[in-house]
């Protein structure tokens, strides 16, 4: 059965910040992880609760105030936790797209629906390959000395490569559509066997 990730995340983020509050820890994800992963208000002060019940992280200040600015720190046995959980083969990808669902099913839509998705998932795409890069170009800036540098490299080049395979999808997809558009099945059967042709 595959394990609720949540309370490993709320772990590293801790570690990484080395004390964070549940409001830091949320930017620490969009800012890092945002790419392909994403932790709710809603299940990050829950999971702070249990964490802190677990003896996995505890209070980082004698007054810690209000939930928001409550701030906390690992444990060893948070550490030790997160590490025995990191080792743990991880479970394949099932990625899930809304959009391409929709796309398949688009004859009950039209062409005027598709481009008007496609130009705004390109568009979505082209600014979330602009934020990555910076990530990336920030993690070099600021974690040169770090010793988990080449781990964060991995995890932001990762962003990079599939936002920009995103936006080259999405503009191909927008060729796909104008070749139908142009000229039916015939136009677009055309295009995609004089693109494998060239290949």
């Amino acid at each position: 059965m595959r394990e609720a990730a949540t309370r490993y995340v709320l772990l590293g983020a801790i570690d990484a910040l080395k004390a964070a509050s549940g409001y830091e820890i949320k930017q620490l994800i969009q800012l890092a992880i945002g790419n392909f992963w994403n932790e709710s208000f809603g299940q990050i002060y829950p999971a702070l609760k249990d964490l802190a019940g677990e003896g996995l992280i505890a209070a980082a200040d004698e007054d810690i105030g209000p939930r928001e600015q409550r701030r906390f720190k690992i444990t060893e046995a948070g550490r030790e936790a997160l590490s025995a959980w990191v080792r743990k083969t991880p479970y394949p990808d099932r990625p899930r797209s809304e959009l391409l669902l929709k796309l398949f099913f688009g004859k009950f839509a039209d062409p005027k629906w598709a481009r008007e998705v496609l130009t705004s998932a390109r568009d979505q795409y082209a600014k979330a390959q602009t934020v990555a890069a910076m990530g990336f170009d920030q993690t070099l800036a600021e974690d040169a000395a770090d010793p988990s540098l080449v781990y964060y490299l991995m995890v932001t080049e990762a962003g990079r490569t599939i936002q920009a395979a995103r936006r080259q999808w999405a503009e191909r997809a927008l060729e796909m559509l104008d070749a139908f558009e142009r000229g039916g099945n015939a136009a677009l059967i055309a295009l995609v066997k004089n693109d494998a042709s060239s290949a």
